[in-house]
């Protein structure tokens, strides 16, 4: 859970045409997506917005407004993170790309789970991501990735460092998105721009983070490296 009001292509630098990624550990951008394909916006928003009605969720903050940014989604315990997640999306108008593990992508669900913005990755073969990611951000001028720090939805002990190093070394805040299954919100916190005191940092997302409750409170890792 990118920009704000973004409903274009992403613009600014060179960009993947494949729509296949993960099988050697590769990262490739989807070209078009339910976010940025011409002409479905509108409908893409009236799909998130009934959707978002029938389970009862509301919409929380504003979209970010820098160009370039990584969202966290968190916490993550559930699969219905994800369809929240792109809902919120529609809702909020942005055009965003989501990490996810490659076994989302088999059979006939890659296709679609692709075109919702979706990169697969073998976890496996995932050697270099963190500098792919990078890579991806500096030659483009507009995007937005959405990771969940956490990796896996049962509680791990703790946060994965790979969100860091990669805001981090592209130079891009880090927006604190949030599903918070107490309240029924979803939506947007604070953003920050990473110091590169890891400590630091993870204090202040610690601070925001913990007011928000996953479907499954006790499967949620706790906001440290």
């Amino acid at each position: 859970m990118e920009e704000s009001k973004n409903e274009g292509g992403h613009g600014g630098g060179p960009r993947s045409h494949g729509s296949e990624s993960g099988a050697a550990g590769q990262l490739t951008l989807p070209r078009f997506t339910a976010f940025n394909t011409p002409g479905l916006g509108w409908l893409m928003r009236c799909i998130g917005f009934l959707y978002l009605r029938i389970v009862g969720w509301r919409p929380s903050g504003a979209a970010p407004v820098d160009p370039k940014v990584l969202i966290l989604a968190a916490p993550h315990t559930s699969n219905w993170d994800l369809p929240l997640l792109i809902a919120f999306g529609f809702h909020f108008r942005l055009d965003i790309h989501w990490i996810g593990k490659d076994s989302l992508f088999k059979g006939v669900r890659g296709p679609a789970m692709r075109f919702l913005g979706g990169i697969a990755i073998n976890r496996q073969l995932a050697h270099g991501i963190v500098e792919q990611t990078i890579e991806r951000f500096n030659c483009h001028g507009k995007l937005a990735i959405v990771i969940a720090p956490e990796g896996t939805r049962g509680n791990a002990g703790r946060w994965k460092t790979g969100f860091y190093n990669i805001a981090h070394g592209a130079n891009v805040p880090v927006v604190c998105g949030f599903l918070d299954y107490a309240k029924k919100r979803g939506g947007f916190g604070p953003t920050l721009l990473l110091t590169g005191d890891r400590e630091a940092d993870i204090a202040r997302l610690a601070e925001f983070y913990t007011l928000i409750s996953g479907r499954y409170p006790e499967q949620m890792s706790p906001v440290r490296f």
